[in-house]
């Protein structure tokens, strides 16, 4: 182990003494902490459980405890055997909206408050998208788009560029929590939606509602963004309500 690991353990040590939580959950957050304040990349390996109790003279089943929490966030993985160990890894935004949903479980949440806070929040994530999307980003949102017009009667590429054009607008935003909020409702709505066979004649009007989203991102037509994709995400509500109204009393169930 490097002296400047050792210092930044050393570091977590005196944590400890200063903190009143449970050893495991304090090791854990500042363990996060160091990883993210020193921007250790994917692959990147940590001092062994048996180095880090030493080190931080603690016992190594609350180390395990806290490499198994780091763990379940995504943040580290664990590989067993010879040459073994945590590694650090990035967590994907499938598994921030993973927690989301497992919350909105435990809260007894409904399809239906879902549905209204997409309609809420997904205009907003249009609007930034118009006052901030790169040149790259507006094209990557027209390529999306022309896959979706050409792929509308295939249920697969249907579901898949919708979604992908959604995920870009929020990310052309380029506001972190916007994204992966707007991200996480729409995966919890995919998750509780049963298979529906849209007929062609929605299809074609969903696309067209998405054309209207996307011209006004690239005239950089805040307002214009806002509004059309207002109403994109409320007629795909007054459709699901409509057809499918025993839906909307689903609870939101974790599915891993």
């Amino acid at each position: 182990m490097s002296g400047a690991d050792s210092r930044e353990l050393a570091n977590l040590s005196q944590s400890l003494r200063r903190r009143a939580n449970k050893t495991s959950v304090v090791i854990a957050v500042d363990l996060a902490n160091y990883i993210m304040s020193n921007d250790l990349p994917d692959g990147a390996t940590l001092p062994n459980e048996k180095e880090m109790a030493d080190e931080l003279g603690v016992g190594r089943t609350s180390i395990r405890e806290a490499l198994r929490l780091l763990e379940t966030r995504g943040l580290l993985q664990i590989r067993s055997g010879p040459g073994g160990g945590p590694t650090v890894r990035r967590p994907e935004p499938s598994e921030f909206a993973s927690a989301v949903e497992f919350a909105l479980q435990v809260e007894r949440a409904a399809l239906a408050e879902v549905l209204r806070a997409r309609e809420d929040l997904s205009p907003f994530a249009a609007r930034l998208a118009a006052n901030r999307a790169s040149t790259e980003q507006v094209k990557a949102l027209g390529e999306v788009l022309e896959r979706l017009r050409s792929g509308m009667a295939d249920d697969a590429t249907f579901a898949s560029e919708g979604r992908g054009f959604e995920a870009l607008v929020a990310e052309a935003g380029g506001n972190v929590v916007v994204r992966l909020m707007a991200d996480s409702l729409v995966a919890i709505l995919w998750d509780t939606i049963p298979h529906i066979d849209y007929p062609l004649a929605r299809r074609r009007a969903v696309v067209r509602s998405l054309e209207q989203v996307f011209d006004a991102i690239a005239e950089r037509d805040a307002d214009g963004a806002e509004k059309a994709m207002e109403r994109y995400v409320r007629n795909g509500a007054r459709y699901w309500r409509k057809s499918y109204p025993d839906l909307m009393k689903r609870l939101i169930r974790w599915t891993g």
